[in-house]
């Protein structure tokens, strides 16, 4: 017999303390203890594996696990393979959840026997009513198709849900480990997508309730929002990811597969090339941006896309890219940033 009904897990990595503390209390103070929570301390250098042993020390449904830095993905992995529970839920560490939420959803997925159950999010924690589990909606095979693509060309398909990330969700645990699903340690960014991509297509029961769960808060120092030195590597090993998926599951057609690779060479633009505390000079910027989109990947992904998928903006710097002006992208960037 499962020792919880649920358990909760939340990497900790350099999160703000007040952001973390707000995250944790979110599920200790809810009053509900057939709860677990497992927190995993990625060797984060400040205070938080402290305020994680903090909680541990106070409440007998907390665990805590120390680690050395191994990034996000085993991190999330450790707390898979040790929930004491039938059910597992993820949340980041400068997140709110609404445990009551993931009770009820808990409830309906013990009725019901679904896989995978998705709940709503929002901006912030003025969680309305959360037990409509009688209007749950289910998702068919045509409709996961779709959010694959979605998920990789990071997009969402149904407003007020979030596909492409773990958090929002509740997992049956047996699913995770019967189909072998896990995080890849290999991926420094892209990882939940991935990580929902694989888990999509092995075609599992999925339910979506009307149940607002979860609250996104929007961390300025999360290393989403910041210059990224390493972001051209880590994209591109997303990149190539999402070819090894195609060539095994052919999921997408090639202009969908280039539409996705160009997605990633826009965000590289944002978190490295052209960002603001990016202190490299005009040549070697240049430079760095003329090495990626010499990958092949990135070179066949410029020969054809879907451009309906692109902001104006970036649909000129994707024809900037494809005739080789990469100094003109960054002072003609650099001279709308002034205005």
């Amino acid at each position: 017999m499962e020792k919880y009904d649920v358990s909760i897990i939340i990497p900790v990595y350099k999160t703000p303390e007040e952001l973390l503390r707000g995250c944790i209390e979110s599920v200790v103070n809810s009053g509900y203890k057939n709860v677990q929570v497992i927190l995993v301390d990625d060797g984060t250098p400040d205070n938080g594996g402290k305020i994680c042993d903090e909680y541990a020390e106070h409440f007998e449904n907390v665990i805590v696990h120390h680690q050395e830095n191994q990034g996000v993905s085993t991190a999330r992995n450790y707390g898979i393979e040790n929930a004491e529970s039938e059910y597992i839920s993820f949340v980041d560490a400068d997140d709110i959840v609404n445990t009551s939420a993931v009770i009820n959803t808990v409830e309906f997925m013990k009725t019901r026997g679904n896989d995978i159950s998705v709940f709503k999010w929002r901006r912030d924690n003025d969680f309305q009513k959360n037990d409509d589990r009688q209007n749950a909606i289910d998702i068919k095979r045509d409709d996961i198709k779709r959010m694959i693509y979605c998920i990789a060309s990071q997009t969402e398909p149904y407003e007020g849900y979030c596909f492409g990330s773990p958090w929002g969700k509740v997992f049956k645990k047996n699913f995770l480990i019967s189909q072998n699903m896990r995080f890849l340690p290999q991926l420094r960014k892209m990882q939940d997508r991935v990580f929902m991509m694989y888990c999509l297509e092995q075609s599992p029961e999925i339910v979506m309730l009307p149940i607002e769960g979860y609250c996104y808060v929007r961390n300025e120092e999360s290393i989403v929002n910041r210059y990224n030195t390493k972001i051209g590597e880590y994209l591109l090993n997303v990149a190539l990811e999402m070819k090894k998926f195609n060539m095994y599951y052919n999921e997408f057609s090639k202009k969908q597969l280039n539409t996705i690779v160009c997605k990633l060479l826009m965000e590289y633009l944002g978190i490295n090339t052209l960002h603001i505390d990016n202190p490299d000079s005009l040549l070697k910027k240049s430079e760095s941006l003329r090495h990626y989109c010499e990958q092949e990947i990135y070179c066949e992904a410029l020969k054809e896309q879907d451009l309906h998928a692109f902001s104006k903006n970036e649909i000129v710097k994707i024809m900037f890219l494809k005739l080789k002006l990469y100094k003109s992208i960054i002072r003609i960037s650099n001279m709308l940033a002034k205005k």
